[in-house]
């Protein structure tokens, strides 16, 4: 296997052949730090196993308006996809937490189309795992197209380090905003799928607790249309915040919303 060269990392220095990229995934070297940040046990579904392999961009479907990826789970295969040349270990995490989600194969699937449950949840939990446990990693992604300098390998306007920041930035501050206000563990416990769990229970339950009224469900069907903006009203009536405070926090940089020292 040829590697990508990128900031240096020892840790590309260590991946195994394309072939064996599941045993690796599956470790428990790589998946011990994710759980002992979530503090919940990683349930993957096993039936067809987990398939993890490098492919073009080509390959991965263009979601929510995205035209670049670095990779993808498909929840209808049970596969993660890698753009060979560009993932990380950001990229790997950020997929691996999609097959333990309550929306991977098998699952409450429909729920992947809206934005903020699945992709929002996912890249912040990605970040946490990043900031407790892999500190050069964070500070490239969270500093992400705030400097020209890398920040791990220090050389100017490095391409590659680029790949590696911090996606759906939006969503990041809404949940951000939402912590302010909620348990962590109630946020994991919506994400993190559990054998025997019941996500719409889980969720109803969620929203229950805090008040929070339901703008995704009509009855039964799911309303997938502006849900991040939705929610986010919700959250402000349940919590009583104020507007022009919410405001400012979507208009600031992201790294001084985000704080992980707070969970």
């Amino acid at each position: 296997m040829i590697l990508f060269v990128r900031c240096r990392d020892t840790f590309y220095n260590r991946l195994p052949e394309p072939e064996k990229l599941e045993d690796y995934v599956l470790s428990d070297g790589f998946l011990e730090p994710i759980e002992m940040t979530l503090n919940t046990e990683l349930n993957i579904p096993n039936s067809p196993p987990l398939r993890v392999k490098e492919c073009t961009p080509n390959s991965i479907p263009y979601l929510y308006g995205h035209t670049a990826c670095k990779g993808s789970y498909d929840p209808l295969t049970n596969e993660i996809l890698l753009v060979y040349g560009i993932w990380c270990r950001k990229t790997l995490i950020h997929e691996i937490l999609h097959s333990a989600s309550h929306f991977a194969y098998g699952r409450f699937t429909q729920i992947g189309k809206v934005q903020l449950l699945n992709e929002g949840i996912t890249e912040f939990f990605t970040g946490w795992v990043l900031y407790e446990c892999y500190e050069k990693c964070y500070n490239v992604w969270i500093n992400s197209g705030y400097s020209n300098i890398c920040n791990q390998c220090e050389y100017l306007n490095c391409y590659s380090c680029k790949f590696c920041g911090l996606s759906y930035e939006k969503e990041l501050k809404v949940i951000s905003i939402l912590l302010e206000n909620i348990d962590i563990n109630d946020l994991v416990e919506l994400y993190i799928w559990k054998p025997n769990s019941n996500w719409k229970q889980i969720y109803d339950n969620f929203l229950r607790k805090y008040g929070i009224r339901d703008v995704l469900f009509k009855g039964s069907r799911i309303q997938y249309g502006n849900f991040t903006e939705r929610f986010l009203d919700a959250i402000i009536d349940a919590f009583g915040l104020d507007e022009e405070d919410v405001e400012d926090k979507l208009d600031s940089d992201v790294k001084d919303v985000l704080d992980y020292s707070k969970l």
